[in-house]
């Protein structure tokens, strides 16, 4: 898939949904842990990976791209 996916937030009659908006943003299995750590203090990514050990470095790129993007 090339570029990036389209962002869905609409209701099926196109009104704006906010609960799609947050289904998009939250979707991968690690965004609530990495938003929960951002939340209480600003966060460098290698503390992120101290804190989520089990998280890749790729996955936390990932998502931490999708989520400023």
């Amino acid at each position: 898939m090339s570029g990036k996916a389209k962002l869905i937030i609409e209701a099926p009659n196109g009104d704006f949904c906010p609960v799609r908006l947050m289904q998009k943003i939250m979707e991968g299995k690690w965004k609530f842990i990495i938003l929960y750590y951002l939340m209480l203090k600003p966060t460098r990514f290698n503390e992120l990976q101290r804190l989520i050990p089990n998280i890749s470095h790729g996955v936390l790129t990932t998502q931490l791209k999708e989520d400023m993007g």
